[in-house]
């Protein structure tokens, strides 16, 4: 039977063939044993009792409904939903989006898909390379996402739910042994009871909530946030934010925790210790409102002293404590050769603190910086050259905005003054936070 534009076959067909070229939308339903449509289809429906239910190359759309025991959607489809009773539902390379509901035994979904979602009282439920997001519900014994996945979530009773390479997000919740969560993943949250729940390299963001034993997260996270009773919570290399509460034995971020946090903690610190030089800065800022700039470039460059202030706090605690360079050819420094490729190191921490590069450097004074001529090459915390810091300006401009917000309304005051004591996480930071206390100006 060969239809144009539209074909409809309803009610009680056994064996009915649909072939069209450039048909716009093809609907099957009712008792169909083999319902079969071919290629250029943009959409396809098929729903009723189906004994096999085949849609082949080309397929736009194709929803599978009702009663289906092989339900097989190959190659080209765009879209596949198979719900109901489904024995094994496949769906194979090329699709952009497969649902599969209700009980399904094995569901497979293969290469090139850009969401699963696999839903009810599933056995093993796995999803293959190149899919954009799975999500795995209810009952799971075996429910693996694999390679090039945006979005995964787990949730129910899941033995070991295993999400690995690629993934963008991924959120594991519910009665979980073993929860791994693999490399590339942006973000992955996982809750309720955890025993083991390993969120390793490249995320953007970790949660992990509830009761979990060793809840790790390791390289490139941007932010971690764990919650709870938490007995060994370790956030590794690249975080930016970690927010930790409830009870916690050992919570550990390091490497790449916010990279202005730093330097604003040590200013502020600096300011308590100092009150001399909080109040020039304070009377600074009132002295730049008193202008009336409506244009906060023209505001934070009528501010020189503290910016000076940021310099003087990156001199003393720079967030990295080295500057790394190769030369692309041989130089000869100080009467010292250094060839091509060799890895030349500046050593920003010694440098800073250094009588033969400025004068009392123990001493905290923005001021230093107000004079130009004898400051040349020596604020070098962002780098230098064609290479440094990317983000040099808007770090600038967001550490510069904080302060003016903090000294327009708070009088900062510390118990103690002594010298913070400092550690090297990838970033320098403090051994202890300080202790600062804000007090409101009236």
């Amino acid at each position: 039977m060969k239809v144009k534009d539209a074909l409809c076959m309803a009610v009680n067909v056994n064996t009915e063939r649909a072939t069209v070229g450039k048909g716009a939308m093809v609907r099957v339903s009712g008792s169909v044993d083999t319902a079969r449509v071919a290629e250029g289809m943009d959409m396809l429906r098929v729903s009723g009792s189906v004994d096999t239910a085949r849609v082949t190359d080309g397929m736009a759309m194709v929803r599978v409904s009702g009663s289906e025991d092989p339900a097989r959607v190959a190659e080209g489809v765009a879209m596949v939903r198979v719900s109901a009773s489904v024995d094994t539902a496949r769906a194979t390379e090329g699709m952009d989006m497969v649902r599969v509901s209700g009980s399904v035994d094995t569901a497979r979904v293969t290469d090139g898909m850009a969401m699963v979602r696999v839903s009810g009282s599933e056995d093993p439920a796995r999803v293959a390379e190149g899919v954009a997001m799975v999500r795995v519900s209810a009952s799971v014994h075996t429910a693996r996402a694999t390679e090039g996945m945006d979005m995964v979530r787990v949730s129910g009773s899941v033995d070991p739910a295993r999400v690995t390479d690629g993934m963008a997000m991924v959120r594991v919740s519910g009665s979980e042994d073993p929860a791994r969560v693999a490399e590339g993943v942006a973000m992955v949250r996982v809750s309720a009871s955890v025993d083991t729940a390993r969120a390793i390299e490249g995320m953007d963001m970790v949660r992990v909530s509830g009761s979990v034993d060793p809840a790790r997260v390791a390289e490139g996270v941007a932010m971690v946030r764990v919650s709870g009773s938490v007995d060994t919570a370790r956030v590794a290399e690249g975080v930016a934010m970690v927010r930790v509460s409830g009870s916690v034995d050992t919570a550990r971020v390091t490497e790449v925790t916010a990279m202005t946090a730093m330097p604003l903690l040590f200013t502020l610190f600096e300011l308590a210790r100092n009150p001399q030089v909080q109040t020039l800065l304070r009377e600074e800022i009132k002295a730049a409102d008193s202008q009336g700039h409506q244009d906060i470039t023209k505001l934070l460059n009528s501010l020189p002293l503290l910016k000076g202030a940021i310099k003087e706090t990156l001199r003393l605690y720079p967030v990295g404590i080295t500057v790394q360079r190769y030369p692309t050819k041989d130089v000869t420094l100080h009467n010292y050769r250094v060839p091509a490729g060799t890895l030349v190191q500046v050593g920003l921490y010694a440098m800073g603190r250094s009588s033969e590069v400025f004068t009392k450097p123990g001493r905290y004074d923005p001021e230093r910086w107000l004079n130009k001529d004898d400051n040349g090459f020596k604020a070098l915390a962002f780098g230098f050259g064609s290479r440094q810091c990317i983000g040099r300006r808007i770090a600038e401009m967001e550490m510069m905005l904080f302060l003016v917000h903090v000294l327009r309304n708070f009088q900062i005051d510390t118990v103690s003054k002594e010298d913070v004591k400092t550690v090297f996480r990838f970033i320098l930071m403090p051994e202890k936070p300080p202790l600062l206390t804000f007090r409101p100006i009236s």
